[in-house]
């Protein structure tokens, strides 16, 4: 049952349909609704990156900044905080992943991990549209791709979410589910 105010946190590999899903639960939530996506956030903070460590540093930027953002939020009467994360990187092992998803419980948020295998994230991937619009590109490499995969599957303590299997069902019904669980 929906509440006044949501915090709903959506985690999942890349690819894995976490932007599309979100897209869906907007369009069924009452009142004012944001997303708040760690990706976005990532890209507007950071120049051009040399390595990945360096790249790694903003996308942790990003998500240390998340709560602050949903508390701000929350002041402002929106009804539904809807935050995407992105994979856990290898820099902290998903230290910061576990921090937010806790800091935002204490927060009233529920948790969502869409499961997706790995060949179902590369063949979305493919087929993947520019959906963070100017923020971010088409597609990943399969590499890139395969590496934040392993990162999602090692670092992510599935306790910590309601586990949804999106294999087989599409992004209206994924929304759906959420909705039955908040």
């Amino acid at each position: 049952m929906q509440h006044d105010k949501n915090i709903i946190s959506i985690q999942g590999p890349a690819g894995g349909g976490k932007t599309t899903v979100s897209r869906a639960l907007s369009k069924k939530l009452s009142g004012r609704t944001v997303n708040v996506s760690m990706d976005v956030l990532k890209n507007m903070t950071r120049l051009e990156v040399a390595n990945q460590e360096e790249a790694d540093k903003y996308i942790l930027m990003a998500k240390e900044s998340v709560v602050g953002l949903v508390k701000f939020y929350l002041e402002k009467e929106i009804n539904n905080i809807i935050v995407e994360f992105s994979p856990p990187v290898d820099t902290d092992k998903g230290e910061t992943d576990k921090k937010v998803v806790q800091e935002l419980k204490k927060l009233g948020g529920k948790m969502f991990l869409l499961e997706v295998s790995l060949e179902e994230v590369i063949k979305r991937n493919k087929e993947r549209e520019d959906v963070l619009g100017k923020w971010g590109g088409p597609s990943l490499s399969e590499d890139l791709v395969r590496k934040l995969y392993k990162n999602y599957k090692d670092f992510i303590d599935r306790e910590d979410f309601v586990v949804i299997d999106t294999n087989k069902i599409d992004e209206e019904e994924t929304a759906l589910i959420i909705l039955e669980k908040i």
